[in-house]
């Protein structure tokens, strides 16, 4: 499992094009220097935890990565989104290399805790209005496991996701361009 990386934009870029390039038929905005930033960390872990899926690209970039098994969580309130993920990641799901929660990041930070599910990396891309970093962040952070790393997109300057990350992680770094990140070296200051 991967913990950070020294790799570049452009590194990651060409070490994981291929598979960034193979998922390019789901509709995502994760930008691809960020889909290969997954790529990277996913890569080698056992388990990951994606929370805000939709239809499914960045986890299967993380698949294709080698990442062992991923739980994607999300509400998939866009008309949709649950059935063309199910659709696009079907093989994975048949491998039970995938499972899909359609349910709040609260109700699957606690159903996974009871499994003794502890992820490697969690990558959270799901709300981005301030409350909704907070509780996606508290409801996973939890689980996992000591050295594992979690992370989240949007991170713009002056954002409601960059104000939640900033209170609850202020350890916190930016590996590549929108990404944050952080290594969890102990349990949330806020337990």
């Amino acid at each position: 499992m991967k913990t950070s990386t020294t790799l570049t934009r452009q590194q990651l870029e060409t070490k994981w094009g291929n598979i960034v390039a193979a998922s390019g038929y789901i509709f995502s905005w994760t930008e691809r220097c960020n889909l290969a930033y997954l790529a990277e960390m996913a890569s080698g872990g056992k388990t990951v935890v994606e929370c805000g899926t939709y239809m499914g690209r960045s986890a299967k970039v993380m698949l294709g990565a080698g990442c062992g098994k991923i739980y994607c969580v999300d509400t998939f309130g866009v008309v949709g989104t649950y059935e063309c993920c199910r659709y696009f990641m079907r093989e994975e799901i048949e491998k039970g290399r995938c499972e899909l929660l359609k349910m709040q990041s609260d109700e699957a930070g606690a159903l996974l805790a009871d499994l003794g599910v502890q992820p490697d990396f969690i990558f959270v891309d799901d709300g981005h209005a301030y409350e909704d970093a907070i509780r996606d962040i508290k409801a996973l952070f939890p689980i996992l496991k000591i050295g594992g790393t979690i992370c989240g997109h949007d991170y713009d300057a002056g954002s409601a996701v960059a104000k939640a990350v900033d209170e609850l992680l202020p350890g916190r770094h930016l590996p590549v361009w929108r990404i944050w990140a952080l290594v969890k070296e102990a349990e949330a200051p806020w337990e």
